[in-house]
């Protein structure tokens, strides 16, 4: 043994001193590297949270979820952003059944619509919904990033008027909204509603979604005419 070690450290007590020293430098070099990982995972959170994209939300909203037909309702398509900024805008979809839904008219649109909303066939099914069938179609765009102007947040981007068929036999339905463009700085996102119709017109003799006074009268000729 002693022929393969410096006789500085063939001393046994030496030689378990410079042990307990380097196990020593040993726990100084782990620790050290402990609190370094530490730091850069904390930092690494804390720069993701920061650059993680803000939201653009768009929500369907009405009064009620209930409905009976020939009931007459208005839908409010909603705007908000989390950061609260201004963006160039974005580009909307809302979806419907048509064989449940009229579409009555839309208005109270905000500034900087790139068109009159258009009203078509729901042939790209962006909702993944194969009961809505049309869409209407909307874009909001300002190049100096200042959409909405004069709005807080959230707002009304527009507003639509529905009617529920008189004759239809849905029970259920839904509006869905989709987006076809929207701000490159933002994620997006979308939230629909899902509502009942109620059979309530068993006794709308003439159909015309309504159980009054003529239905009375539509009863009683039928009843002449069968005497």
């Amino acid at each position: 043994m002693e022929g393969f070690l410096p006789k500085e450290i063939v001393n046994k007590d030496k030689i378990i001193k410079m042990i307990t020293n380097k196990n020593k430098y040993l726990q100084i070099i782990i620790i050290y590297f402990i609190l370094s990982y530490s730091h850069m995972h904390t930092f690494a959170i804390a720069k993701s949270e920061q650059t993680e994209n803000p939201v653009q939300i768009v929500r369907i909203l009405t009064d009620k979820t209930i409905f009976k037909k020939n009931e007459h309702f208005q839908v409010n398509v909603q705007y908000d952003a989390t950061d609260g900024a201004k963006t160039i805008g974005i580009g909307l979809q809302v979806h419907y059944d048509s064989s449940c839904l009229e579409l009555l008219e839309f208005n109270n649109y905000k500034s900087k619509l790139i068109s009159i909303p258009l009203l078509k066939e729901d042939d790209d099914d962006l909702d993944n919904n194969e009961f809505t069938d049309k869409t209407l179609r909307m874009a909001w765009l300002d190049l100096s990033i200042n959409w909405p102007s004069n709005e807080d947040l959230p707002f009304n981007a527009i507003t639509l008027i529905f009617r529920v068929k008189p004759q239809t036999s849905c029970t259920n339905s839904c509006i869905n909204v989709t987006e076809t463009s929207h701000d490159s700085n933002y994620n997006c996102r979308l939230e629909n509603i899902d509502f009942t119709i109620l059979n309530l017109l068993q006794s709308d003799i003439n159909l015309d979604g309504l159980v009054d006074l003529k239905d009375i009268i539509q009863t009683i000729k039928f009843i002449s005419n069968k005497e």
